[in-house]
């Protein structure tokens, strides 16, 4: 989960929102720790874009941090916790 909501959220997000999400783009970096990436939402929404920082990947505890840049920016820190249906069992493996 963390590594498709998180890690690969430039590909996903846009697929799972596409009448929110336009697309993501990376203006600088490859993706980890320093990233600039912009986010352009489709038209008809409040905001024409939104720009962040990566600057924390925590892989093995699943967490991330970004800092949003510009003015009237916000910085905020993400934990998410998953839980399974029913019995089922997932692996660390499996969670990454």
């Amino acid at each position: 989960m963390f590594k498709a909501g998180i890690l690969d959220s430039d590909n996903l997000i846009p697929k799972i929102m596409p009448q929110a999400i336009k697309c993501v783009e990376i203006l600088h970096g490859d993706g980890g720790l320093g990233t600039i990436k912009q986010i352009h939402f489709e038209k008809g929404m409040k905001f024409k874009s939104m720009t962040h920082r990566i600057d924390a990947i925590d892989k093995e505890n699943f967490t991330f941090k970004v800092v949003g840049s510009g003015d009237g920016g916000c910085i905020y820190k993400n934990t998410s916790k998953y839980h399974t249906k029913g019995d089922a069992q997932v692996n660390e493996e499996h969670a990454r």
